[in-house]
């Protein structure tokens, strides 16, 4: 379980490092682009790209976060149905045992014939 945690949570910073990077090269590249006559202009694209770009992050985020939680729905699934099988494992050595036990009783005592 420790190591799911460890893995996701490099996962989403995985996530958020290209994300940044994403985001701060769309934004050098509008401000390199000589096609936009006027400030107003260009942070009115830049707000449009920062806004499509906030969405797309969030579904990604969203998407990690279900896929993460799905793991570790399987995760304590797998453990549950190990620990059950352990417990009726258990619970038939411990009536073999007793069985056993009886078993060499019952050997211990002379048998009489009439």
């Amino acid at each position: 379980m420790q190591g799911l945690k460890l893995r996701l949570e490099s996962e989403t910073k995985e996530l958020k490092q290209t994300q940044t990077k994403k985001s701060m090269e769309d934004a050098k590249i509008l401000n390199l682009d000589k096609g936009i006559k006027t400030k107003a202009e260009r942070e009115r694209r830049l707000k449009e790209l920062h806004e499509k770009n906030l969405k797309m992050f969030v579904e990604e985020r969203k998407r990690l976060a279900k896929k993460a939680e799905k793991h570790e729905e399987q995760l304590a699934k797998r453990h549950q149905d190990q620990l059950d099988q352990l417990d009726k494992e258990a619970a038939r050595a411990m009536e073999q045992e007793e069985a056993n036990f009886r078993e060499d009783q019952l050997s211990s005592k002379p048998a009489s014939l009439v």
